[in-house]
């Protein structure tokens, strides 16, 4: 029996996912990126050691191996830096990769720099990290020959920067598509990642894989309202599948319902956070500032960017808990749909900053478990459901 839980985030990010994903990892898991990308920064702290992972799983400094899905977008120049990071640290990753993996070049990182600084006030508080770019591009050079054909990429994007622009391509531009150590570099980085990473070349591989692990762990990375099936806002969700959607499909291909046990769980703060432009909260009246949840707090990850500006925070009311709640259990039927079984958990991270009596209310009352955490770097079960 193989024991799977999936980390999913239930608001927009910032939930402590990397927390969750952690605490429930051990030296002999296997963390499992299903899809987004390096936009991702899960924070991890271990023996006293603080981490934000990226690429690597959470459970990285357990000992817990990595594996990129072919939905998961690697960016090799952000690997090979994280890699050497680790390594710096004493930490090898073992890590695998499914050989239709998509890659992020920087060239796809700048033009999304690029297109945020045309859009000027209308903006859509990107992370600056290309993926929109990047899931475009694979689409338009579909022989995979090309994809990594560093000619053909740069071609591309002159194409679009000129229909961005007017016509127009402008002298920073074509200089830093054209420049030799980016090509250099993008080469470098490129060969450094398939040098580091053991590759699954197929289904019969990624099944064996699979089965050669007692616990897997799959991290989702942002957060369901930012996901085309419950956001409101599509001018700033995200183009990843990041509930349970992408995960079930890969369990279903590689399990028998009655190989696996299934715990979906399902990560928010004891406040609501986001970051960038949109709403925040289903309702429309939960935003409020840092001072109305805790004035003294401190976040050492999500500090004010260039691309996303100053993280945003609001309060939970009665109804925003209940929707949210309902929101986890309605995802799970991704597992349902499968034929697979299981119970969704939810789990309230930063009750040392802030105590929500309303989220509370709405978790008691509905058919999940709970759990919560009251530090960076453990959780604990308050409630428990079966059906």
């Amino acid at each position: 029996m193989t024991d799977i839980k999936i980390v999913t985030g239930l608001n927009y990010g910032d939930e402590s996912k990397g927390l969750v994903a952690n605490a429930v990892s051990t030296a002999t898991c296997l963390n499992v990126m299903p899809s987004n990308s390096c936009q991702r920064a899960h924070t991890v702290v271990e023996n006293g050691v603080r981490r934000v992972f990226r690429h690597f799983g959470s459970g990285t400094l357990k000992g817990a191996a990595t594996y990129f899905a072919d939905r998961f977008l690697v960016n090799p120049a952000m690997f090979r830096q994280e890699w050497e990071e680790l390594a710096a640290m004493g930490v090898t990753p073992k890590v695998y990769c499914r050989s239709s993996v998509r890659i992020i070049t920087v060239m796809d990182m700048y033009a999304n720099v690029y297109l945020e600084k045309l859009r000027g006030d209308k903006s859509h508080s990107s992370t600056g990290c290309g993926v929109w770019e990047a899931l475009n591009r694979h689409k338009t050079l579909t022989d995979e020959k090309n994809v990594y054909a560093f000619s053909d990429i740069i071609a591309y994007y002159e194409e679009l920067f000129k229909k961005w622009n007017h016509g127009a391509i402008d002298e920073e531009a074509q200089d830093w598509l054209h420049g030799a150590a980016l090509m250099h570099n993008s080469n470098r980085d490129l060969q450094f990642f398939y040098e580091h990473v053991e590759v699954i070349e197929d289904d019969i591989q990624e099944k064996a894989l699979f089965h050669s692990y007692p616990l897997i762990v799959f991290e989702n990375g942002q957060g369901l309202l930012l996901d085309d099936t419950f956001c409101l806002d599509y001018d700033h969700n995200t183009p990843a599948y990041v509930g349970t959607k992408v995960p079930a499909d890969l369990i279903a291909k590689n399990f028998t319902p009655a190989e696996v046990q299934i715990e979906p769980l399902y990560v928010t703060r004891s406040y609501l956070t986001r970051h960038g432009k949109g709403q925040v909260g289903i309702t429309g009246n939960c935003e409020c500032d840092k001072s109305a949840i805790n004035s003294d707090m401190v976040d050492l990850t999500n500090v004010p960017n260039p691309n996303q500006g100053t993280l945003r925070y609001g309060k939970f009311t009665i109804e925003e808990a209940e929707v949210a709640v309902k929101r986890a259990v309605n995802d799970t039927r991704s597992i349902a749909a499968k034929g697979f079984a299981s119970i969704p958990s939810v789990v309230i991270t930063h009750m040392n900053e802030f105590r929500s009596p309303e989220l509370w209310g709405a978790v008691c009352t509905a058919p999940v478990k709970a759990y919560v955490s009251t530090d960076e770097s453990k959780i604990s079960r308050r409630r428990t459901y079966s059906t």
